[in-house]
Order: structure tokens, then C-alpha cells, then sequence
């Protein structure tokens, strides 16, 4: 009988312990994003929400990388995406809510993932930014879209990490994403 009560005991412990495990990466970074990181093959995470308040009938696509415990690492955040096809032209940190370019920005976070690292701005002199909606589906609201960017750390504020590159470019840019509506 205390054997029974033992597995019993275990066996429900094991259940509590499972069902309370974090997952690594949240649920809402459902799809996918590829690229060329200073040409190097990148891989990241995509959460694709729309109907963001403040930008009317637009997508925004937080592309994030986590460490091995799930923690933030870095995020490329493409805001004010149109829901038709097309290329469209991206701004940085002089963007205002009035503007029809996409809003790009760049971002680290300190180890932890609680706090911004070193932020990056668009490089709006590139002549290689480039994005484009390849698809949407207004009725399953998939998107796909490809892009090409250039980032500088931002001289506005401290680089936090001496190692980190004054340049960022993304190049060969791929997304494939459901979006959530609010």
C-alpha cells in the first residue's frame, strides 16, 4: 500500500512538474524568419500581429532570437507592413505615424533578456533596403515577405557591448507568418 501511495505521489509530482515547465520560446513566435546576418545564415522567430491600434489596417512583425533558456536576444521589428502586395519603401528611428514606410529598428537585450542592449537604426542611405509583401491570405492571414536591411548602432545612445558590429545587414531576407488580429 505505501508503495501505491508512493507512485502516487511521484507520479503527480511529475505531472505538476511538467505542466509548469516554461516552454523556450512563447507560443505567439509561431513563424519563421530567415536571412543573412553580415552574411552569415540567421534563423529567428516571428510574431506577426495585426490591426495595430495605432497604424490602422497594417501588420507588425517582431523577428526575435532567444537563448537556450528563452530569454530574449535580439529583435528586428518591422512595423506598419500594408496588407496588399507590393514593395514598400522602410524608415527608421525619423518615422511618425503619419508616414506610409515601414518602420525598421534593430535591437539587442542585455543577457536576461529584460533590458535593451544596443539599439540600431535604419540606414536610410542604403541603396540595398528593400521590402516587399509576397503574399497574403485574407482569409487564413499567412504572409510571406522578403526584405534587405542596413542597421547602424544608433550614435543617439551608449553602446553597451564593445564587441557588438557598428553595421548590421540583412541580406536574402525571408518571412512566413500567420497573424493574430486583436
Amino acid at each position: 500500500m505505501k508503495i501505491k501511495i508512493f507512485l502516487l505521489i511521484a507520479l503527480t509530482t511529475m505531472v505538476i512538474f511538467a505542466a509548469c515547465k516554461k516552454d523556450k520560446i512563447p507560443d505567439e513566435y509561431s513563424g519563421t524568419a530567415t536571412a543573412k546576418l553580415n552574411g552569415t545564415p540567421w534563423e529567428a522567430h516571428v510574431r506577426a500581429t495585426g490591426n495595430v491600434p495605432a497604424y490602422g489596417d497594417a501588420i507588425g512583425l517582431d523577428i526575435k532570437t532567444f537563448d537556450e533558456k528563452g530569454h530574449d536576444k535580439t529583435c528586428l521589428s518591422l512595423q506598419k507592413i500594408p496588407i496588399f502586395l507590393g514593395s514598400f519603401e522602410m524608415a527608421g528611428s525619423n518615422w511618425n505615424f503619419d508616414d506610409l514606410r515601414i518602420r525598421a529598428n534593430y535591437f539587442t537585450f542585455e543577457p536576461g533578456g529584460d533590458a535593451f542592449s544596443d539599439t540600431y537604426d535604419l540606414d536610410t542611405l542604403a541603396n540595398t533596403n528593400y521590402f516587399e509583401v509576397l503574399r497574403y491570405d485574407s482569409i487564413t492571414h499567412d504572409i510571406e515577405v522578403r526584405f534587405d536591411a542596413t542597421f547602424y548602432i544608433d550614435p543617439r545612445y551608449v553602446k553597451e557591448d564593445p564587441n557588438a558590429p557598428d553595421t548590421i545587414r540583412f541580406t536574402e531576407g525571408r518571412v512566413k507568418a500567420n497573424v493574430h488580429f486583436f
